[in-house]
């Protein structure tokens, strides 16, 4: 049976968390170990038993390499703070407001497999 978007999105989202790094204010500036790390463990959590994520490692290796080499960093945190403040619970308001994540989102789930270990190799900063 296939997954409804939003419900992907939704797994997607819970799985975008964001911590401290170098700056003072405890906010990283850009995608670093500890954005990467913190992304590639709670995706992994997030998309375990998600019907539709055959492999959740590739998935999430191909949505953070996607990240890291076409979304800026701030619209990576935009994104993060709307879905974890339930702002983006739909398909449609994440095509709305988001539609080159949406993009990504897309790619990865139809990509199929890629390497499971590049959610958790080389970072890039944007």
């Amino acid at each position: 049976m296939a997954v409804p978007k939003s419900l992907r999105l939704g797994a997607l989202g819970l799985a975008v968390v964001l911590v401290a790094s170098c700056s003072t204010d405890n906010k990283p500036k850009n995608y670093n170990s500890d954005v990467q790390a913190n992304y590639a463990k709670a995706c992994l959590e997030a998309n375990q038993q998600r019907p539709g994520i055959v492999d959740p490692a590739a998935f999430c290796g191909c949505t953070y390499r996607g990240f890291i080499e076409t979304v800026k960093f701030d619209k990576f945190k935009e994104y993060d703070d709307a879905v974890r403040d339930k702002e983006v619970t739909k398909r449609s308001q994440l095509d709305a407001s988001f539609p080159e994540i949406a993009k990504l989102i897309d790619s990865c789930t139809t990509a199929g497999p890629a390497p499971a270990s590049d959610a958790t190799t080389s970072t890039t900063t944007r």
